[in-house]
């Protein structure tokens, strides 16, 4: 962060502009109102489709039941809302493509067992991705967590028993198998992200793949869809989690444990994809927390949840540390997980908040619903007299 983006912040906190409850809600609209609790809300980029997790008892905002939890779409245009899978285990982690046709989430088949599931919008119908086959030594469960769906839909990433998969998409391709990228025994890899296309993964891991990680703590690691072209974008002794990669594979942010004033803290930080640029602490709050950034399509946004204490709120700024925006102004109980999602032009976030009127989380937009096209319908042929 340069001398003037961290005056600006550090203005912003003393004035109490971005200190919970302190800094007024900008923009952000409420997008669901009933009596159940919503979480890990995911937009598609083109600003019209909402994956997330909801409760399929609608029990008056209590928490959320594990098998009662299931996926959702919400479709921000024609205001509708689709629940995509009924049944009574546990359904998470949700990415939805452009235009709302492939929702990728975990399952929990059985205790500590999570498998990969695609759900095709169109053909209403879903189908298991991952392989069910024990791919670390000694593994004692088969988890497959964290999927990521392709903006186009092509491919989805995702982490299984402490290794990194991709699998296309298209179910009549004998060749669109799940393919382990990493493949390191004893090695935690997780917290897989896609570029746009699919071709770039970024994860985090404790794994010595390039002689540069001896101490073993999380690093930042990138690597092709093909499984060639490993590079290691971070070098501390550190922990380095959740990265977020940029469309264009350009940029990519993650969160970092540091040394803070009063203890231990986690700032947001930012590193070229090249590895060859110097990194950028985009945060550098000693007051409080940053977790689970994630960009806009050409890295100029970042959005990421804020925590101080047992609270969190929401705020996305540009890259260069200036245009910061507090979305919530009710604080919330904090996620462990990705928790806010940017369209692709950075202009808008999704994500779920309390909402103070109801007493439970719901699904907020920060910034202005997509202006989309309207579809002419004239009906059907008819034959008139001239």
């Amino acid at each position: 962060m340069n001398v003037c983006a961290k005056r600006l912040w550090a203005a912003l906190v003393c004035l109490g502009l971005f200190s919970i409850g302190l800094h007024a809600q900008q923009g952000a609209q409420v997008l669901t109102q009933d009596e159940s609790t919503k979480l890990q809300s995911w937009i598609s980029q083109d600003g019209v489709f909402i994956a997330y997790v909801g409760d399929k008892a609608e029990n008056q905002c209590a928490p959320l039941e594990l098998q009662d939890q299931e996926i959702f779409l919400l479709d921000v245009v024609n205001h509708e809302t689709q629940r995509l899978t009924t049944n009574e285990v546990q359904d998470t982690d949700p990415s939805v493509s452009v235009g709302g046709e492939l929702v990728a989430f975990s399952r929990e088949l059985e205790a500590g067992t999570f498998a990969v599931f695609l759900y095709d919008v169109a053909a209403e119908r879903e189908r298991q991705l991952s392989g069910l086959e024990a791919v670390q030594t000694g593994s004692a469960t088969i988890s497959a967590l964290h999927p990521m769906i392709s903006v186009d839909g092509s491919a989805v990433v995702y982490e299984q028993n402490g290794d990194i998969f991709i699998t296309g998409t298209v179910e009549t391709d004998e060749s669109q198998e799940p393919v382990n990228l990493t493949n390191s025994p004893n090695v935690q890899d997780q917290f897989p992200a896609l570029s746009e296309d699919g071709g770039q993964i970024v994860f985090s891991s404790s794994g010595d793949y390039l002689g540069a990680n001896a101490t073993g703590d999380e690093e930042i690691f990138m690597i092709s869809a093909l499984g060639n072209n490993l590079r290691q974008l971070t070098h501390n002794e550190v922990a380095d989690a959740h990265p977020w990669i940029s469309a264009d594979g350009a940029m990519v942010a993650f969160e970092r444990a540091v040394a803070g004033p009063a203890g231990p803290q986690v700032d947001v930080f930012l590193v070229p994809s090249s590895g060859t640029g110097f990194e950028t602490n985009l945060t550098n709050s000693s007051t409080m927390d940053e977790h689970f950034p994630t960009l806009s399509a050409d890295g100029s946004v970042v959005a990421f949840e804020v925590q101080v204490g047992d609270t969190v709120q929401y705020a996305k700024m540009k890259r260069d540390g200036t245009e910061l925006v507090t979305l919530s102004s009710t604080p919330s109980s904090p996620l462990d997980r990705v928790s806010i999602t940017l369209t692709g032009d950075g202009a808008s976030a999704v994500f779920s908040s309390l909402n103070g009127s109801l007493g439970c989380r719901q699904v907020f937009l920060g910034g202005e619903l997509p202006n989309v096209a309207p579809l002419a319908n004239g009906g059907g042929d008819q034959t008139v007299a001239v």
